[in-house]
Parts: C-alpha cells; structure tokens; sequence
C-alpha cells in the first residue's frame, strides 16, 4: 500500500487507499511472438502496426477474430493452455546502442512473459463481478503520449532494488527485473465488444466499493498486465518503444477465455473471496461455474430495434487509427543474453512513423482515468502501482 507521500513525490494525485485483502487470479504467458500487427486497430490489415510482443495465445495477427482465438491454443502456463487462449500484447522495447541504433528487445520465454492479474476491485466490500464476456476488446494507454502518463495506468520499475513505479524506462542493475504495469478499466456498457476508439465501451470503477457508473453497469475484473524482461544489465544502456519515445506504453486485450473456466475462478476467487494467485488449472473448481454474458461483435447490431443501439465498427483501417499504430520495422534484435550482431538501423522515415507520426490522431485518443491502487500480497516482485 502507497502512502500519501510517496503518491506526491511521484506526482500522482493521492486516492483511497488500497484494499487490505485483496481477491485475485493470475494466468502467467511466456511471450509467443512478434509482429507488426493489431487485430484490434488495424485489423485484417497485416503490417499497418508498429511492432507488438504478443503473449498468450499463439496465433495472434491482422485477422485474429474470436472464433479463431478460441480456435487455438496459448503459451499460459499452469495448465491454462487451452483454458485462457486470450491475446494480450504490447509495444515492443528497444535498447538504444552506444553509436544511436535501435535493436528490438526479444528473449527467451524464461526471461520475457506476461503475468495478467484479475482482481476485484474495492476489496472484500467491494462490487462483485462478472466474468469476460467472450470476444470483449479493450485497450489502455496512449500510443501517442510524448509526455509522462499516469503511473496510476502505466508504469515501469525494476523489481528487486526496493524502488517505487516510475513513468519513465529504468535501466535496471544486475540481480533485478525490468517490469511494466498496464492497468485496464473494469466497468464494460453491456452490450459491445469494442467501439470506434476501443475504449469507449468501458470505463473505470470508482469509490472504495468500486462502484460502476450508470453508463457502464457491468462490473468485470480489473484486468492489469505485469510484463518482465530479465535484461542482462548494460551500463548506461536507455530503452524505447515501438510506437515511440519512452512514454507511450500502452496495452490491447482480446478476451478468448473458456466460458466455464473463467466463471469458475471469477465466482470462486473473485466473488468467493480468495486468494488464487498462480493457482494451477486442475485445482480451479468448475461447480463454481455459472453464466457468462455475451456482447455484439463490432459491426454487429441487435435484431430488436428496442435495445441498445449497435457499437460502430471498429474501423482500424481508419487513417487516424493505422497512423498512431505504425512504427518502425526491420530492427536488430537484443536477445538471449547480450545484442544481436550487426543489427539493421532503423530508417528516418520509420523513425518519423516512431516519434512523430504517432501523434497523427492522438487527440483522439483518451486516456483511461485513474481508479483504486491495491497492492497484493506478494514477495518482492509484487508491483504497487498501476491500476489495481
């Protein structure tokens, strides 16, 4: 738990305090792949994106639909294989050499993976939830921050100096972790699977229940990817992201869960009040189980003209949205333990794409706002920011 004087010394406004117990799983995924698409701004649009490190399910691409996500298998570990066959992905990160060239950060699957963590937010008082619905996108961060975000959503730290969350990239000593936090709002509108801006459809809960607002009724688990990279150490070595700078980490979900194991573990650990951080599958209780709720795929509207009205489609081919996307491609790669040889420089137009053509739609973008911090009971890898 954050005090108060830590908040202000980061520059983060103070908030309530976070949950003395906390109600949380957590799925752990080895990284997949890389690639320079997203199925979720850019979809059936195969390199329109700046590079991503995709985790979880292991076909993720330009034409990842739901049907073909819950087709596939993933790289979650524990069992959680055919259980969570879910998308999560983000920028990549770049290490900048002594002489200016960019190479893309890529290492083995013991040493980069995603720890996604669902909690219930507001603690034991708080709001019970629902599980995913099946096919729900959501995405958080700006791909187009030139400025620092709140740590509240994102945030970087290296695990293991004893240090708080920061909004810019460390560069962590020997013996510790590089890690970053991708807090995701939890409060879904019921009835779309994505919007226009891939955010609209959700919002963040609020107050110490962590309450819904009337506009977005239906509680979800808060959703915050824990990414690490355990980076051989490089003295005055300074890193970047694909989508630009040093501050524009940002995160993209596609929920692909298996309905009955997902409703297992929200009812039994999240509403049943436990604890199941790394719980392995065959120990989840699927009499626990109930049912999920489904949602309209973009595009899709109801056939009774009562309800609500459809979402609008999410038209990643929008110029707006492939231009915050774009980044730059054909990078050396840092891999294993130390870089790669003669890595390929990043061309001026790509570097455009990187730090200027990022801005190209931003406005547009809105940022998630701030909600309850928690912390978990965890050894000294347990983060403490975010949006948790």
């Amino acid at each position: 738990m954050l005090a108060t004087a830590c908040l202000a010394a980061l520059g983060v406004a103070s908030r309530p305090a976070a949950a003395a117990v906390d109600y949380v799983f957590n799925v752990n995924c080895p990284i997949s792949h890389f690639g320079s698409d997203d199925p979720i701004v850019a979809p059936g649009l195969p390199g329109a994106s700046h590079r991503h490190a995709f985790y979880g399910n292991s076909t993720t691409d330009a034409f990842s639909t739901t049907k073909s996500l819950t087709a596939s298998k993933s790289t979650c570990e524990r069992g959680f294989a055919t259980a969570d066959r879910s998308a999560y992905w983000v920028p990549t990160l770049y290490r900048k050499t002594p002489g200016g060239t960019l190479q893309e950060v890529r290492l083995s699957a013991e040493n980069q993976h995603l720890s996604a963590y669902y909690r219930r937010s507001g603690g034991p008082t708080g709001d019970k939830v629902k599980p995913f619905p099946r096919g729900l996108r959501m995405v958080s961060g700006s791909p187009g921050a030139v400025q620092p975000q709140s740590t509240l959503d994102i945030a970087w730290r290296c695990s293991g100096d004893g240090g708080d969350y920061v909004a810019d990239i460390p560069n962590c000593s020997a013996g510790t972790v590089l890690q970053a936090i991708v807090g995701f709002p939890d409060c879904w509108d019921g009835t779309n699977l994505d919007s226009a801006d891939h955010r609209s459809h959700m919002a963040p809960s609020t107050g110490d229940r962590g309450s819904c607002p009337k506009t977005h009724p239906v509680k979800l688990p808060q959703l915050t990817f824990e990414i690490s990279f355990n980076l051989p150490p490089v003295a005055d070595a300074s890193y970047e992201l694909s989508s630009g700078g040093r501050y524009s980490l940002h995160g993209d979900f596609f929920a692909a869960w298996d309905d009955k194991v997902q409703s297992a573990l929200v009812n039994s650990c999240l509403n049943g009040g436990r604890y199941c951080e790394n719980l392995e599958r065959s120990k989840v209780d699927l009499s626990a189980a109930g049912p999920v709720m489904q949602g309209l795929e973009p595009g899709q509207s109801r056939p009774s003209a009562s309800t609500s009205a459809p979402s609008a489609t999410a038209s990643a081919s929008s110029a707006s949205a492939v231009a915050v996307e774009r980044g730059g491609q054909g990078l050396g790669t840092v891999s294993g333990a130390g870089l790669a040889t003669d890595p390929a420089p990043v061309a001026a137009a790509e570097r455009t794409d990187m730090g200027t053509g990022v801005l190209v739609g931003a406005g547009a973008v809105a940022v998630i706002g701030s909600v309850v911090l928690y912390s978990r009971r965890r050894r000294q890898q347990v983060p403490r920011g975010g949006r948790w």
